[in-house]
C-alpha cells in the first residue's frame, strides 16, 4: 500500500483572503495611530506655549512689564531661561546678547526646541531658525496692571504656521492676521495670566482682535 504525502501551505485564495483582512485591519488602525500621534504633538505644542509664557512671566516678575522687542527681541527672555547654552555660545568674545540677536549672528543658526511646534513644517531661512510662536504685538513693554480688560482676557502668545513665521531672533509678533497653526483644528495660545488655551480655527476674527487688545473693554468667553 502506497503511503500518502501531505503538503502543508496556503492556497492562493487563502493567501488573498488573509491579505484582504490585513488590509482592512491596517486601514482601520492607521487613522487611530495618526490621531494618537497628533494628540501627542498637540500636548507638546501646548507645553511649548506654557514654557514660553512662564518665561515671559519670569521677566514680568523681575521688570514689572512684558519684554520689549527693541533693541533685543522678546525671544531672548525665554531663551535665557529655557536654553541658556545658546546665548553662552553665541556671546563668546564679549559680544552682547542684543547685538547677537539683532544682527542675526551665531544665535540665529541655533534651533530653540520650545519655539518649534512639532506639527509644523521645518523651515529655515538660509540655515537660520524660525519660531512658530509669537508675542501679541500690542503687549511689548506693557505692564500687567495696564491691561484694563484683565490678564485672563488678554492674549499673550500664540502659534503661527511656518509659512507665516519669521526668524526667532526677529522676535515674531502676532497681529491677528498671522495667527494660525498646522494642527487640524486648533491654535495653541497663552493668556496674560499664564493660562494656556486652545482656540478653534473657526474663531471669529472680531473676537480674535478683541483678545489681542488689552484695553478694548470687551469681555470674551472662550471655550477650549
Amino acid at each position: 500500500m502506497k503511503s500518502q504525502t501531505f503538503r502543508y501551505g496556503f492556497t492562493l485564495i487563502e493567501l488573498l483572503t488573509v491579505m484582504a483582512i490585513l488590509s482592512v485591519l491596517i486601514g482601520l488602525l492607521l487613522p487611530a495611530v495618526m490621531s494618537a500621534r497628533e494628540a501627542a504633538r498637540k500636548l507638546q505644542c501646548e507645553n511649548n506655549t506654557r514654557q514660553v509664557a512662564l518665561a515671559l512671566h519670569n521677566h514680568v516678575g523681575s521688570h514689572q512689564r512684558v519684554p520689549r522687542n527693541i533693541p533685543s527681541p522678546w525671544t531672548i527672555e525665554p531663551v535665557r531661561l529655557l536654553s541658556p547654552a545658546i546665548l553662552l555660545t553665541a556671546t563668546k568674545g564679549g559680544v552682547s546678547e542684543q547685538q547677537i540677536a539683532w544682527d542675526l549672528s551665531t544665535a540665529a543658526y541655533e534651533p530653540v526646541p520650545y519655539f518649534l511646534c512639532p506639527s509644523a513644517k521645518r523651515i529655515t531661512v538660509d540655515g537660520r531658525e524660525i519660531s512658530n510662536y509669537a508675542l501679541n504685538h500690542l503687549l511689548t513693554g506693557v505692564k500687567l496692571e495696564h491691561m484694563r480688560d484683565g490678564t485672563s482676557q488678554t492674549l499673550l502668545t500664540c502659534e503661527i504656521s511656518s509659512e507665516l513665521a519669521s526668524l526667532w531672533t526677529w522676535g515674531p509678533l502676532a497681529d491677528g492676521n498671522n495667527i494660525s497653526s498646522e494642527h487640524a483644528d486648533f491654535v495653541s495660545i497663552s493668556m496674560a495670566d499664564g493660562s494656556v488655551r486652545g482656540l478653534t480655527k473657526k474663531l471669529d476674527k472680531t473676537i480674535l482682535h478683541r483678545l489681542l487688545d488689552p484695553n478694548d473693554g470687551q469681555i470674551q468667553e472662550l471655550i477650549d
